[in-house]
């Protein structure tokens, strides 16, 4: 008896602790997807504003998740893989993306930050939400009156195309970056 108890211990250690092992291997951000995080490192962002003003913010800041493997006793595993951006400021006017896979984060001036969700909808009477799904845009408005930027629009493969500066009372719309 204890040597077959012996035997079903080894076989397990042997057997289930390396050939059961899971993997899994998780790609790292793709830098050839700009849709949801559309600048790079270096990247001019201009936009203009109904008085004719020009704002030129500089992409100064970039990341982008490097792939990975995760060893382990998985049944599921989720990879998450992310980008960021932030801008210099301009005015008193920065503007930070960051997608995690999961969600899309907007910040603007070091504010309170924009948590965008696939659908529309009202986060905590902070914020609301328009997502229309088939061009991927999110319409905002700040209901908290706490954020300087208290209006904007995000565009897929286009970023921040529009936003409404509560302190100046000017809109500022993208310019062709291209």
């Amino acid at each position: 008896m204890k040597k077959l108890v012996f035997i079903i211990v080894i076989f397990y250690i042997c057997f289930v602790h390396t050939s059961c092992r899971m993997g899994y291997i998780c790609s790292g951000y793709d830098l050839s997807d700009k849709s949801l995080i559309p600048f790079r490192f270096n990247d001019t962002i201009i936009y203009v504003s109904n008085m004719n003003d020009t704002l030129i913010l500089l992409v100064t800041d970039f990341y982008a998740s490097q792939g990975y493997e995760r060893k382990g006793f998985y049944t599921t595993y989720e990879c998450i893989s992310s980008a960021y951006y932030f801008t210099n400021e301009n005015n008193g006017i920065s503007i930070k993306e960051n997608d995690n896979s999961r969600d899309v984060i907007v910040t603007f001036c070091n504010d309170k930050k924009y948590d965008l969700i696939w659908q529309s909808l009202t986060i905590d009477n902070d914020y609301h939400i328009e997502f229309d799904k088939d061009v991927v845009m999110w319409k905002v408005t700040d209901l908290s009156g706490q954020r300087r930027i208290n209006k904007f629009i995000k565009v897929a493969n286009r970023g921040i195309t529009e936003f409404y500066d509560h302190h100046t009372s000017l809109i500022w719309r993208q310019i062709n970056n291209d």
